[in-house]
């Protein structure tokens, strides 16, 4: 379920210190910050957050957010949990309203309207079993 990070010249990273970072952020996703990579990295802020956009072409935020909703979108389609229950489990605590904003931002569309449209895909190949 994970976003494969890539270098720039397409190739998965390689590096044992970015990829340590990496499959630490995978791993902890839900509570990761930035103090965390900056910790793991040795790095300050600005140096960080510079070499992570040009290495990967996207921001150490956006990739953490979208792990998020990663995780979100397989709890939406293989679980009857409730939204509020869904954002929480993904990272967001009680902060669902930054759910559905992330949510709609990355997907395009609402949790709810996502779950729906997932729901009617998947109604149709279970019927003809």
């Amino acid at each position: 379920f994970t976003i494969m990070m890539r270098h720039k010249t397409n190739r998965i990273t390689t590096d044992p210190v970015w990829g340590k970072l990496l499959n630490f952020v995978i791993e902890n996703f839900q509570t990761v910050t930035l103090q965390d990579a900056l910790n793991i990295m040795g790095m300050s802020k600005s140096y960080f957050c510079r070499k992570f956009k040009n290495r990967f072409s996207i921001s150490f935020l956006t990739y953490v957010n979208k792990l998020k909703i990663q995780h979100s979108q397989r709890l939406l389609t293989s679980t009857n949990f409730t939204i509020e229950k869904i954002a929480e489990l993904s990272g967001y605590g009680t902060n669902v309203c930054r759910f559905h904003e992330d949510f709609k931002k990355y997907v395009g569309i609402t949790p709810r309207k996502y779950k729906i449209k997932m729901t009617e895909q998947i109604a149709p190949l279970t019927e003809q079993n």
